[in-house]
């Protein structure tokens, strides 16, 4: 059997990893879906960007939930044939890890927990909510603490999310490469033989 068309060893592997990075996946989005709706509950404005960074971060998430499942059940229906093509794989576990990189920055610079601030008690030893240096602690504002714990959660399994989209690629790179070499090299046999026939050819005309 050629190489192009041979057992691929490792699809046991890549399908274990498709359904973690669904399930991953599917965890980030909650995580930010709940983070994004604590905040247009209780703020109207975070930090002057509004909830938009949590939502980029559902760009790569949405991706990666609508490829990794289908590229999961091929693997099982196929198993060790390569039923998606390495450059398909390619590009959307790039799409993915491209968009999953930005988000994660905008999602770590813009989180809620950056104003967290310890709470600054009173003589009396009670913590007075209305000065301002206690307005983001949580005694004064829980659901501050409550989105920032979602968004570093959501933080988490995103990176996760990205070293193994980044691992997949990886994967598809080294297919696609022995993909290309098999078919150079099953060309190169095409054309000895195709050679060896002329001369056959040749030499029994002659």
């Amino acid at each position: 059997m050629h190489k192009a068309t041979s057992e691929d060893t490792r699809w046991a592997t890549k399908a274990l990893m498709r359904l973690f990075a669904a399930f991953t996946g599917l965890i980030a989005m909650c995580l930010f879906s709940a983070a994004i709706s604590y905040e247009n509950a209780n703020f109207e404005n975070t930090m002057g960007n509004g909830d938009w960074p949590d939502g980029l971060a559902l760009a790569p998430i949405i991706l990666s939930l609508l490829f990794n499942p289908v590229a999961f059940v091929m693997h099982l229906m196929f198993r060790k044939s390569r039923p998606i093509h390495p450059a398909v794989r390619m590009t959307l576990d790039l799409l993915v890890w491209i968009l999953a990189a930005p988000a994660i920055v905008v999602c770590i610079g813009s989180g809620v927990f950056w104003l967290w601030t310890p709470a600054t008690p009173s003589a009396d030893g009670t913590v007075d909510c209305f000065n301002i240096m206690n307005a983001f602690s949580q005694e004064c504002s829980p659901i501050a603490y409550t989105i920032g714990k979602l968004q570093i959660a959501g933080i988490v399994f995103l990176c996760i999310l990205f070293v193994c989209h980044l691992t997949l690629f990886i994967y598809a790179t080294i297919d696609m490469r022995n993909r290309m070499l098999a078919n150079r090299s099953q060309s190169s046999e095409e054309f000895d033989m195709s050679h060896a026939k002329d001369v056959e050819a040749q030499s029994q005309s002659s």
